[in-house]
Order: C-alpha cells, then structure tokens, then sequence
C-alpha cells in the first residue's frame, strides 16, 4: 500500500517567501554599498564594516534557500560568485573602470533571476491559498484552512511595503537613520585653546541646545561621542530614537532648559544636569555625562532617554 503524500501548511511557504523578499532587499543593499563608495566625503571605513557584514549574510542566506527551494531557487551562479570575489569595496574599485562596469552588470542580471524567483514562489503561494496543491522544494503545500483569506491584497500591500522598505534604506535610512555621510564627532563644536574646560563644556551644551530646538539632528549627533552608550545602545541608536521622534513631530516648539544645570567635574568625565527636554507633548528631565575628548568635551552617556 502507497505511503500518504504529506502535506505541509501554507505557512511553511510563507517563510519562504518572507526570506527569498529579505534576500532581494539585502542584494539591492549590496548594489546601493557600490555605489556609495564613491561619493565625495564617505566614510569608507564604516561603508566597509556594514558591506563585510552584508556580504556574510547573504552568503549564509543564499546557502540556506539554495537547499530548501532546490530547483525553485532561480539564483543564477552570478550571485554567488559576486558575494564571493568582492573581498571588499577598496579592492573592487582598484580594478579597472572595464571590471567594475562588468560587476554591476553581472549584478543587474542576477537581481532579475532573485526577483524571478520572489515572483514564483509568490505564485504558487496564490494558487496553494486558492486549494491547489503545489510543490516547493521538493515538498507539497497546500492551504489547509477552508475559507479562504484574501492574500492577493495581502500579498500586494506586503509587496508594496517591501519595496518602499528599499527605496527609504537607499536614500534615507542609511543617511537619517544609521548617519551614514553625517558630520563627525566633535564637529559641530567650535572651542578654541584659550577656553577653560567649563567654557568648552557648555559649547558643547549650547551646541546641543541649539540643534535641539532647530530639530538638527546631524549636529545635534556631533555632540555625541563615538563611544556613547545608554540602556537601548549606542549613537546609531540614539540617532534612530531621535529621527523617529522627529518623524512625530517631536522637535516641533521643544525647549531644552539648561538653565538649572549644574557641572560637576571628575577628572576626564564631567556631569551636566538637570537639563529638561520640554517636548509639545512630553517633558523629560536628563542628566548628561561627558568625557574630554581632545579638545572638546563629547557625551558618552545620557540617562532620562
């Protein structure tokens, strides 16, 4: 007697789908990385750190489709074989202007077989909600509830969200968010050798207090240190905490009141507080910790966030 063909859940291509859309957005990254390495005044050395990460992921991340979709994984050899000869950006555009051309090319033909294969697993997913049994990767999938819910327009409005998700990490995440291309540390301070370390204390402050009020959130960023921390992370933390306030109109009339602050120095470290962020909705007293970073004093830590 013939063994019973099992039949998993649609849930199982569910997954799929959602990696294979992961992928392609990460590949678009990757394209975006080339890109912006040559644009006047990056920095290159974060641009290498976030591309040697991205590369790692979607190495781990091809693999792993390559063997669950099987021959429904339309990828083409170019995919691989990118993510494995770019070693690292500096080395891709020491090659020659005819080598690079080449790569991006190659890239452009390997994103159509990435989106062929979104394509076709989206498919069969619309026809595996609608009753039909289909095969993905070597095993059966089929909708196993009766009533049968409206994933055309749930698909489509995921689809739409997805590639919005691109279009904003190209041109404004990784500049807003993540602040790529932003000032430096320290740059937006303007002390001189005159100045005592309580004057070029409240520079920084008055920096900060500034860019506050204007909603500058790039120079408002050239207050903090590079090795800032506080309970949910680091700068690039802090900065998306701040775009996404911005974003509620947060900035909008706020205040930030050092009137009352006080400094109190312990060494290379100097605490600043209370100084009250009046929000149009909010209010939040802060306690602000610096340390002496060169010249200037930088915050390393903030507690009320």
């Amino acid at each position: 007697m013939a063994s019973r063909v099992q039949v998993h859940g649609i849930d199982v291509l569910d997954g799929y789908i959602a990696r294979t859309r992961e992928f392609m957005n990460d590949w678009l990254k990757f394209n975006q990385l080339l890109g912006a390495y040559t644009t006047p005044g990056v920095n290159k050395l974060q641009l290498e750190t976030y591309f040697l990460q991205l590369k790692s992921k979607l190495a781990r991340d091809h693999r792993v489709l390559s063997d669950r979709l099987g021959p429904d994984c339309k990828f083409t050899v170019d995919v691989i074989n990118i993510v494995s000869s770019a070693t690292s950006l500096e080395n891709i555009y020491a090659q020659s202007e005819v080598a690079v051309r080449k790569l991006q090319s190659e890239w452009h033909r390997s994103f159509i077989t990435v989106n062929e294969t979104l394509g076709n697993l989206e498919d069969k997913h619309k026809r595996a909600e609608a009753g039909e049994r289909v095969n993905v990767g070597g095993i059966w999938i089929q909708s196993k509830v009766k009533k049968p819910l409206p994933w055309r327009t749930i698909l489509k409005y995921a689809g739409t969200a997805a590639a919005l998700v691109v279009i904003v990490f190209s041109i404004y995440v990784m500049r807003n968010f993540l602040g790529f291309w932003a000032p430096k540390a320290g740059e937006g301070i303007a002390v001189s050798a005159a100045m005592t370390d309580e004057e070029r204390v409240r520079v920084m402050i008055n920096t900060m207090k500034a860019a506050t009020e204007a909603g500058d959130i790039d120079t408002m960023m050239t207050a903090f240190s590079d090795n800032f921390a506080f309970e949910q992370g680091g700068k690039t933390e802090v900065r998306a905490l701040l775009k996404a306030y911005e974003l509620q109109g947060g900035f909008k009339g706020s205040i930030l009141d050092t009137s009352q602050a006080k400094i109190e120095f312990d060494g290379d470290k100097v605490k600043f507080a209370p100084v009250q962020f009046i929000g149009p909705n909010d209010q939040t007293a802060l306690t602000v910790i610096a340390e002496r970073n060169g010249e200037r004093w930088l915050i390393t830590g903030m507690g009320g966030l």
